[in-house]
C-alpha cells in the first residue's frame, strides 16, 4: 500500500515541554487528574525539569510500599490548545521539527502534536532529555507492516494521549525489516520513558511480538487501553505503573511485566487504581523484583501463573486470579543477558502453551524447597484465587496482616492452597481455602495471632455447597465459604475470630448462604468439631 502523505492544518508555535517532577511516590496517590481538568486548556505550560529516576529505595521485602518517583506528573495531562500543532495524516507536513523520512513521520522537537486520520507507515519521535513530545490522538489509525507503528528514541519522554470520545488504533506487522541485537519488537516501542493517557480509547495490536514496550519506564494514567499481542502485551523494562483507566490485555505470553534485574530499585510493577483485565498464555502480572497492588481492580481471567515477583505486596483493591499453575508466586529469577527473560525467547508448544523452562534454568524461577530471598505480604483488599496448582506460593516467607483471601484449589496433586518455604504468619487476615493438597499442608508459624482450622478428607465438600463454621460454645457463625473445587481433600480456615485452643463446629449447607451471615442456615449438616491451632 502506498504511504500516506501528511500535512499541517495549522502551523503553530511549539511549546516548551512540561515539567517532569515525579508525583507517583510512596503515598501511592493516583496521579490521574480529575476529568474536568484533563486535556487541552488555556493554561501556560509548566517549566521543564529532568525526570526523576523511577527507582525505589524502600524495603519492599518487609512489606513497605514502593517509594519511587516516576517521570509522570499531573501537569503532563494538561496543555494549552494554542500550542497544538495539528497534523492531518492525509497530507504533507510543513511544521518546524516535523518531516517525512523514508515513509516515516519524524518528530524531533518537543511539543503538542494533534494527530487525526489514517496513516500507513511509522510515527517516529526523537526528542532529547528533558524534552516531552505529546501525541494527541484524535480518531487515528496508524499501521506499519515493517516495524513499530509508533517508535520513540532519544532521552526525552513521549506521552500518547487519546482525546475524549475518540477511538484510536495502532498496529504493526508480523515481519520487521529492522535487524540487530536490540531491534524494536512492539507496535509502540520506546527507548525512553513513556506515558499512555487520555479520555478516549487506544487499541494496540502487536502482531510481531510485543504490544507496548519501553526500555525505560512506563506509566498508564487513564483512558481505555486495549492490547493484543502474539508475545508480551505490555513491557516496561524499569517499571510499569498503572494509576487508573481501563486496561485490557490479551497476550499469547506474559501480559504485563517489568524486567530490569540489573539495576537496584528497578524492575517493579504497581497498580494503584483503575481496572486491569488480563488473558495470558504465560504470566498475568509480573515483575523481576517487586509487584505492588494498592488499589483498583486486577482480574486475571486466564494465565499459567497469575501474579509473579520476588516481592509481592497487596495493600488493597480487588484481585481475582484464574491460573493453571500458581495463582500468586514469589520467587527469585535468574536474569538473562541484556535483561531478557526465558519466556521472551521460548516458542509455544503445538497446543499454544508456552514451553516450560527446566528447573533452575537461567531466566526461570528457581524451583527449590530452600528458603530464598522472596516474600509475600497481604495487608488489605479482596483476593480470590481459582487455581490448579499452588494457590499462594512463596519460596521465601508469607505474611498476612489484613484483607480477605479466598483460595479455590488446588485441583492437582502435590500442590497446596497456601505454600511457603519459609515462615507463614497469619495476623488479622480472613482466609479460607478448599482443594487438594492435604499431604502438602503448610503449618502456620506459632507466632501467628490468628488461630486456624485444618479439616481433611471431606467427601461432603462438593461444589456449590456452603461451609459454615460456628463457635461451638456460643453458636455464632465465624465464617462462610462456598465450595468451588471438586475433590476437596483439605479445608483451611483462619481469621481473627478463631482463638487458639477453642472448639469450632463445621457444617455444610446445600443452599447458598449470604457471605456475611452470622446465623446458621436451616438444614445445615454437621461435619465435626475441631480445635483451633
Amino acid at each position: 500500500m502506498k504511504k500516506s502523505p501528511l500535512n499541517v492544518a495549522a502551523s503553530l508555535p511549539l511549546i516548551v515541554g512540561l515539567g517532569l517532577a515525579g508525583c507517583s511516590g510512596s503515598n501511592n496517590e493516583s496521579s490521574a487528574a480529575p476529568k474536568d481538568s484533563l486535556g487541552p486548556t488555556n493554561a501556560a505550560p509548566a517549566q521543564q525539569a529532568k525526570a526523576p529516576s523511577g527507582k525505589y529505595s524502600s524495603n519492599t521485602k518487609t512489606g513497605e510500599k514502593i517509594n519511587a518517583e516516576t517521570h509522570h506528573t499531573h501537569d503532563s495531562l494538561t496543555w494549552d490548545t494554542g500550542s497544538e500543532i495539528r497534523l492531518d495524516l492525509a497530507n504533507e507536513p510543513s511544521a518546524d521539527g516535523v518531516s517525512i523520512e523514508d515513509g516515516a513521520l519524524v518528530i524531533t522537537k518537543a511539543g503538542n502534536y494533534h494527530l487525526s486520520g489514517d496513516y500507513t507507515g511509522q510515527v517516529r519521535i526523537n526528542a532529547a532529555e528533558p524534552e516531552t513530545v505529546r501525541l494527541i490522538l484524535d480518531n487515528v489509525s496508524i499501521t506499519n507492516s515493517t516495524g513499530p507503528a509508533i517508535a520513540a528514541s532519544g532521552g526525552g519522554t513521549t506521552l500518547v494521549y487519546t482525546m475524549a470520545g475518540t477511538t484510536n488504533t495502532v498496529s504493526d506487522g508480523e515481519q520487521y525489516t529492522v535487524t540487530g541485537k536490540k531491534k524494536p519488537d512492539a507496535a509502540i516501542y520506546s527507548t525512553a520513558n513513556l506515558t499512555l493517557a487520555g479520555e478516549g480509547t487506544l487499541t494496540v495490536n502487536g502482531n510481531h511480538e510485543e504490544g507496548v514496550h519501553t526500555t525505560g519506564g512506563l506509566v498508564i494514567s487513564n483512558g481505555t487501553l486495549n492490547v493484543n499481542s502474539v508475545k508480551t502485551g505490555i513491557k516496561g523494562k524499569n517499571y510499569v505503573d498503572i494509576l487508573g483507566g481501563e486496561v485490557s490485555v490479551n497476550s499469547q505470553k506474559d501480559a504485563i511485566k517489568a524486567t530490569n534485574s540489573k539495576e537496584e530499585g528497578y524492575g517493579w510493577a504497581r497498580i494503584t487504581g483503575g481496572t486491569v483485565k488480563v488473558i495470558a498464555g504465560d504470566d498475568g502480572l509480573k515483575a523481576i523484583r517487586t509487584v505492588e497492588i494498592a488499589d483498583g481492580t486486577l482480574n486475571i481471567e486466564k494465565a499459567r501463573e497469575g501474579v509473579e515477583g520476588q516481592y509481592i505486596n497487596i495493600f488493597g483493591g480487588a484481585v481475582s486470579v484464574n491460573s493453571i499453575d500458581d495463582g500468586i508466586n514469589a520467587s527469585l529469577k535468574d536474569p538473562l543477558p541484556d535483561g531478557q527473560e526465558a519466556e521472551d525467547t521460548a516458542d509455544p508448544t503445538p497446543d499454544g502453551q508456552p514451553q516450560q523452562e527446566p528447573s533452575g534454568s537461567v531466566g526461570g524461577a528457581r524451583d527449590t524447597t530452600e528458603v530464598i530471598d522472596a516474600a509475600i505480604h497481604i495487608s488489605g483488599g479482596q483476593v480470590t484465587v481459582n487455581v490448579e496448582g499452588d494457590g499462594i506460593d512463596s519460596n521465601g516467607s508469607q505474611t498476612y496482616t489484613g484483607g480477605t483471601v479466598t483460595i479455590n484449589g488446588p485441583s492437582t496433586y502435590l500442590n497446596n492452597s497456601v505454600d511457603a518455604n519459609g515462615e507463614l504468619l497469619l495476623n488479622g487476615v480472613n482466609i479460607a481455602a478448599a482443594g487438594s493438597g492435604a499431604e502438602m499442608f503448610k503449618v502456620p508459624s506459632e507466632k501467628s495471632t490468628n488461630g486456624y482450622l485444618r479439616v481433611v478428607n471431606l467427601d461432603v465438600f462438593t461444589p456449590g455447597r456452603t461451609v459454615q463454621v460456628t463457635d461451638t460454645e456460643t453458636g455464632a457463625v465465624v465464617a462462610n465459604y462456598t465450595v468451588v473445587t471438586s475433590g476437596v481433600q483439605l479445608f483451611f480456615l483462619s481469621n481473627p475470630s478463631l482463638v487458639k485452643g477453642n472448639n469450632y463446629t463445621v457444617y455444610t449447607v446445600s443452599e447458598p448462604v449470604q457471605e456475611g451471615s452470622t446465623t446458621l442456615a436451616p438444614g445445615a449438616v454437621e461435619v465435626g468439631t475441631y480445635a483451633a491451632e
